[in-house]
């Protein structure tokens, strides 16, 4: 499933576009949130019901001289106009908050 919708995300155009860059804690966070309709996608519809839009994230890390990019795909059943984007960070931060007060209370 991935390589079907990285491949769709890297041959069409996305129909939302929007970058996010955040400096703090000796480091550069940049995340770019792109949207893809789901009429650009072959057959996907008659696999997942209700499919609306595929986002493709791509997060870029720069610490000192090192730089580390990681892109992450999700399938949504709401419409393109939605702000993907910030939902995505707000799910990542409910999970590291859990994650952190799990390993503060192991220690």
């Amino acid at each position: 499933m991935r390589e079907e919708v990285e491949t769709t995300c890297n041959r069409n155009r996305s129909v939302f576009d929007y970058t996010e860059v955040e400096k703090g804690h000796g480091r550069i966070e940049t995340r770019r949130c792109e949207v893809f309709e789901k009429g650009l996608i072959v057959d996907f519809e008659n696999r997942w019901k209700g499919l609306q839009s595929i986002i493709k994230i791509t997060a870029t890390r720069e610490i000192g001289d090192k730089v580390s990019t990681e892109e992450r795909f999700y399938i949504s059943s709401l419409d393109t106009s939605q702000p993907f984007n910030q939902y995505i960070r707000n799910h990542w931060k409910v999970e590291n908050s859990l994650h952190w007060t799990l390993d503060m209370v192991f220690r």
